[in-house]
C-alpha cells in the first residue's frame, strides 16, 4: 500500500502489515481501561524530547501516541492538550478524578505571570498516573507508595476530562472527523 505522511512524503508498507482504516476504527475501544492498557505497553520507553514513537517519547508525545492508538487525535504539546476536554480542579484526596483524565503540571500563576503547563500524564486511579519523565513509568501521589512522586505532586496544576468529549465541542476528534485521513 502507498501511504502519505503528514509532511507530504509518500511511502509504502506491506499489505499484511496493514488493515483498512474502517476495520481498524471498529476494532478499537475508546475507554479508560483500554487506553491505560496501551499506555502501560509503552512502559519503560526512554524519554526523548519531541519523540512520538517506541524509540522514545516526551510527556505529550506519550499522551498523543497512546490516544492516537485508539483513533483519538490530540494536539502535540502539553500546553495545547490542556485546552481539550473539561478542566477539572483537583480535590486534595483526588476523589474527583477518573481513570483516563489527563493531568497537567507546571508553574502556578503568580503576580504578573500566567499559569504555565509544562508536563502531562494520564491518571490511572488510586492516586497513580503514567507519564514520560526520564522514561515512561507509573508514579503515585500517595506518600506511602514506593513510586511516590513528590516533585510532580508539588507542580500539579489541574486535570482535564477528555474521554466524554470525543468528537464534541472542545474535545478531541477521531480520524474520520479529520480531513487529513479522508
Amino acid at each position: 500500500y502507498q501511504v502519505a505522511y503528514p509532511d507530504g512524503r509518500q511511502g509504502f508498507i506491506p499489505k499484511e502489515a496493514s488493515r483498512p482504516l474502517d476495520k481498524w476504527r471498529k476494532s478499537l475501544k475508546q475507554d479508560a481501561e483500554n487506553i491505560l492498557a496501551t499506555g502501560l505497553r509503552l512502559n519503560g520507553i526512554p524519554y526523548m524530547w519531541g519523540g512520538t514513537s517506541t524509540k522514545g517519547v516526551d510527556c505529550s508525545g506519550f499522551v498523543r501516541t497512546t490516544l492516537l492508538m485508539h483513533d483519538i487525535i490530540i494536539p502535540r504539546d502539553a500546553s495545547q492538550q490542556a485546552y481539550k476536554g473539561k478542566r477539572i480542579e483537583i480535590n486534595s484526596d483526588f476523589s474527583n478524578l477518573e481513570p483516563g483524565d489527563l493531568l497537567f503540571f507546571g508553574k502556578k500563576a503568580s503576580s504578573g505571570r500566567k499559569e504555565r503547563v509544562s508536563h502531562v500524564g494520564i491518571y490511572m486511579g488510586n492516586k497513580k498516573f503514567i507519564h514520560s519523565l526520564g522514561w515512561v513509568h507509573v508514579s503515585s501521589f500517595d506518600p506511602s507508595a514506593d513510586n511516590y512522586d513528590e516533585y510532580d505532586l508539588n507542580r500539579l496544576l489541574f486535570a482535564s476530562r477528555v474521554l466524554p468529549y470525543i468528537n464534541k465541542e472542545n474535545g478531541l476528534n477521531t480520524t474520520d472527523k479529520n480531513e487529513f485521513y479522508q
